[in-house]
């Protein structure tokens, strides 16, 4: 029995150990993005910056459903099978994952390079701005297949390393950034965009080289390609990541063909960077809180007990953390430059935002311990088309209406998802109790 708890809290201080280094990567990866954007605005300026913006939202489109699906997938079955003895099936999912990112990846770059021209509007519509946004596309190829060699690294536990990587990466961002704007303008700036994930990239491949094989597994023939693993697994978390990616690309296609169609997109472009670093945190304590409700399950006065407590302490912590920037949105714009003063209001919406969004975070764990899946893609549907249909409202407004639409839609979603938990809660009281809902 003293083993065996040994053992246990070994696990556990390793389960807090790989959660600090995680988090530490995060905060180098996404600080890093946040400064090079302040340092290419202030370089740019806004309508230039604008345009760069455009650019790199068309290239990211598809990276995070891809990066999802694939990330997510490797880190769940090489923690699985990596402590086994018969690694067949492992080197299975392994091949299959890689072989169908890289092909996925390509075949979007190669649709994109065909119809790049339907990306035009009047405000991008030279040969130069042709020919960068081709060169961005780029971007998603290196980008897609790094996620699944981070996905390898953090099923393999190496949090550490991932953090050695982060930290060079990050720093490589902020001086390509510099250097590469200050002395290519836009040019520059699409390019550290490019070179940096293929850096990423390169470094991730040689690092995951020398802990598991994946080249050889992939040219091997005796390592079976796993089908099922893409029907099972990864076609769901397809499905769900690309929800919201389409649809924030869209945002900027139909700011730019504004009449200051350039500075609209600049100034939603950076209200949204700064919304992804307020959910940052208390996306970062939901992850930390869905073990514990998944234990409660079972017990539903005291799941219902906590996820009320857990609603409460996040409101509270994503108010306090969104506070400052409601209050000094023109101090925090100033970062930037003079030129993004007009995004004041925007930044105080978005801030707004932030605080609904980290609700729906957590609400979405809720979903995820009670078995509904396939329930979270639905609502991950219900909000594409709530801003949407809000945004259109008054899109003449530019991007002040568009931070006011994800506040009006995330506000309506917190109230049908969690309507929609409270009855399923009430209807399935026996399921609870047998540790599922259907």
């Amino acid at each position: 029995m003293q083993v065996y708890d040994r053992v246990v809290k070994i696990r556990q201080n390793k389960a807090i150990t790989n959660s600090i280094w995680n988090m530490l990567s995060t905060v180098l990866l996404r600080g890093g993005v946040f400064l090079s954007n302040i340092i290419i605005a202030q370089i740019l300026g806004v309508e230039m910056y604008g345009k760069y913006a455009y650019i790199k939202n068309t290239s990211q489109v598809f990276e995070f459903s891809l990066g999802i699906a694939f990330g997510i997938s490797m880190t769940k079955f090489v923690a699985g099978g990596i402590q086994r003895s018969d690694k067949t099936d492992l080197y299975g999912i392994i091949k299959s994952n890689l072989v169908t990112s890289i092909l996925l990846s390509f075949f979007i770059f190669i649709i994109l390079e065909i119809f790049a021209y339907l990306f035009l509007s009047e405000n991008i519509n030279s040969t130069n701005d042709l020919i960068l946004l081709r060169v961005s596309f780029l971007y998603l190829i290196f980008i897609n297949i790094s996620h699944s060699f981070v996905g390898i690294l953090k099923g393999l536990e190496k949090f550490k390393l991932y953090f050695q990587v982060s930290l060079f990466v990050g720093t490589t961002n902020l001086l390509f950034a510099f250097i590469f704007t200050y002395f290519f303008s836009l040019v520059g700036a699409v390019i550290t965009l490019t070179l940096l994930a293929f850096i990423q990239l390169v470094i991730l491949t040689i690092v995951v080289e020398k802990h598991i094989p994946v080249f050889k597994y992939i040219l091997s023939k005796k390592v079976i390609y796993n089908h099922s693993i893409q029907k099972s697994f990864n076609i769901p978390a397809l499905l769900s990541g690309l929800t919201a990616p389409p649809i924030l690309w869209l945002i900027s296609y139909l700011l730019i063909k504004l009449p200051n169609g350039l500075t609209e997109v600049a100034l939603y472009n950076v209200g949204f960077l700064i919304f992804a670093l307020l959910v940052f945190a208390p996306m970062a304590i939901s992850d930390s809180l869905f073990p514990s409700i998944n234990k409660l399950v079972e017990n539903k006065v005291e799941f219902i007990k906590t996820i009320k407590k857990h609603i409460v302490m996040l409101f509270a912590i994503s108010f306090i953390v969104a506070l400052p920037t409601f209050l000094f949105p023109a101090q925090i714009l100033s970062l930037f430059g003079k030129e993004f003063s007009g995004g004041t209001t925007i930044l105080r919406w978005f801030s707004i935002a932030a605080i609904l969004s980290s609700l729906l975070v957590y609400l979405g764990k809720v979903l995820a311990a009670l078995h509904l899946m396939w329930s979270n893609l639905m609502f991950n549907f219900i909000w594409a088309i709530l801003v949407l249909i809000i945004g259109f409202i008054d899109l003449n407004e530019g991007a002040q209406w568009i931070a006011k639409s994800f506040v009006f839609s995330y506000a309506g979603l917190f109230v049908i998802q969690s309507g929609y938990i409270w009855y399923k809660l009430r209807i399935n009281e026996n399921s609870i109790q047998r540790g599922y809902i259907v």
